[in-house]
């Protein structure tokens, strides 16, 4: 498990605003709370979602990962 934190830990940067050859990155990281269960296949979906989001530079990864935090980490 502490594998996995470590994935998900490490800033992925996003390309956005490409005008020509000027490129501006942003690096994000996955918010992980590890516990003493592991997770469970609905919070893997949404981790996986997120970056595959994030590898295709996609415009949805703010709104993933605010859903991601209000619904896995933060839940009500």
């Amino acid at each position: 498990m502490e594998g996995l934190s470590n994935i998900l830990q490490t800033g992925i940067r996003q390309t956005f605003g490409s005008t020509g050859m000027d490129k501006l990155y942003l690096n994000t990281v996955i918010p992980y709370e590890k516990k003493a269960t592991p997770p469970t296949v609905d919070d893997l979906q949404m981790i996986t979602n997120i970056l595959y989001a994030m590898k295709e530079d996609s415009e949805k990864v703010p709104t993933l990962l605010t859903d991601y935090i209000l619904k896995v980490l933060c839940p009500t």
